[in-house]
Formats: structure tokens, C-alpha cells, sequence
């Protein structure tokens, strides 16, 4: 069996988070007379069908008008846990597929004061592994890529007006400013050799309307 691991995936879906954040808010400043709608997200939440499992994703996220461009990485994998024998309980856990997509989508945003709903579909690479057994009763890791039809449908909640940024929610530093965090939910999916659909918690920074 194929031992469960922090995989590689994860670690990228982090570091193009936060790297993303980082950058947008060295634009946070105050002389931004009238700044862009541009914010990065993170998500976590479970998915189902053949190629869900437990999700991790990040994305960057660029609207002009109530047009809305996207780029996102989403990575699941499906565990299964179990005992190494009855007679001694050892558990272990083991990864039997994982998936990673990335996509570049478009769609529409909508923003209501405080609040804003997004739509958006696009074209995906997708790399997809599982773990089959033969004819033999052999396991071994079966890799297939393939192009799919991702999409998603978001709700979230920001900074209706300027203010200052507050480190760790408590300190506030700088000058009131448009850059802001972000909270929600996501329904998304891809349409594909191996589908699936899911559901999420979305955190994000970034300035996500006009101050």
C-alpha cells in the first residue's frame, strides 16, 4: 500500500498563496488613488466522484467591469484508513488517488457593498494518480493526463470601505487602505475524463472592489 504523505501539491498550493498575498500587499499603500480589482484565495474543503477527496486549492483572481479572470491550482486526494492487523491495532493511512488541476478560467462577478458572487468556467490540465491492483493482486500507481471543464460559483464577505490593516486582526498599521481580507464559500468542480464536484471554505487578501 501506498503510505499516506504530506504531498508535493500541498506544499505548492502554500507557497503560491502566500506569495501571491505577499506581493499584493506591498500595493496596499494609500497614494493608490483608484486601485485594481485583484485578490489571491485559498481553499480547503472536500470534493466527491471518482477524483474528489480532501481539497486544497489557490488561485489568483483579476476582474475588470464584471468580467472576472481567474488562474487556479486545486489539488484532492482520497485517503483510506484501516488497521495493520486485528490483532494489533496499528492504524495507517493510505492514499489511494490524488489529482492535480491547473486551470485558467473566466466568468462574472457581482459586487453588493461588502459582498460579492462570482461564475466562472474555463479549460484545465489535469494529473490524475490512483492506486490499482492487477491481475495478480499487485498494486501499482496508474498516472493519466487529460484536459477538463473546470468551473466554480463563490460567495464572499469583505471590507465594504478603506481601513486600516490590522495585523493578526489587533494591530492596526499604515494608512486606511482598500486592501483587505476575504471570507466565503465555493461550489466548484471539473467536467472531465474523471469528474468531480465539491464544496469549500475560500480565504483570501486583496482589494476586491473600487475604494
Amino acid at each position: 500500500m501506498k503510505k499516506f504523505c504530506i504531498t508535493n501539491y500541498g506544499f505548492r498550493i502554500f507557497y503560491v498563496f502566500f506569495f501571491i498575498c505577499s506581493c499584493l500587499q506591498i500595493t496596499a499603500q494609500d497614494s493608490i488613488k483608484t486601485n485594481p480589482i485583484v485578490y489571491a484565495d485559498m481553499l480547503i474543503g472536500h470534493s466527491w466522484m471518482k477524483a474528489g477527496g480532501f481539497t486544497l486549492g489557490a488561485g489568483l483572481h483579476y476582474q475588470k467591469n464584471q468580467h472576472l479572470f481567474n488562474i487556479r491550482f486545486t489539488g484532492t486526494v482520497k485517503l483510506e484508513s484501516g488497521f495493520l492487523s486485528p490483532i494489533i491495532p496499528i492504524p495507517f493511512v493510505d492514499e489511494k488517488s490524488s489529482l492535480e488541476e491547473f486551470s485558467l478560467l473566466y466568468g462574472w462577478r457581482i459586487i453588493n457593498g461588502g459582498m460579492s458572487h462570482s461564475y466562472s468556467f474555463g479549460i484545465s490540465h489535469n494529473k490524475f494518480r490512483e492506486v490499482v491492483v492487477d491481475d495478480f493482486n499487485r498494486e501499482y500507481t496508474k498516472t493519466i493526463k487529460y484536459v477538463g471543464v473546470p468551473f466554480e460559483a463563490n460567495i464572499k464577505w469583505f471590507n465594504n470601505e478603506k481601513r486600516r490593516y490590522r495585523i493578526y486582526f489587533l494591530i492596526p498599521v499604515g494608512k486606511p487602505t482598500g486592501f483587505s481580507r476575504s471570507i466565503g464559500a465555493r461550489f466548484y468542480g471539473n467536467i472531465s475524463k474523471n469528474s468531480y464536484f465539491g464544496l469549500g471554505m475560500i480565504y483570501g487578501f486583496g482589494f476586491h472592489k473600487m475604494y
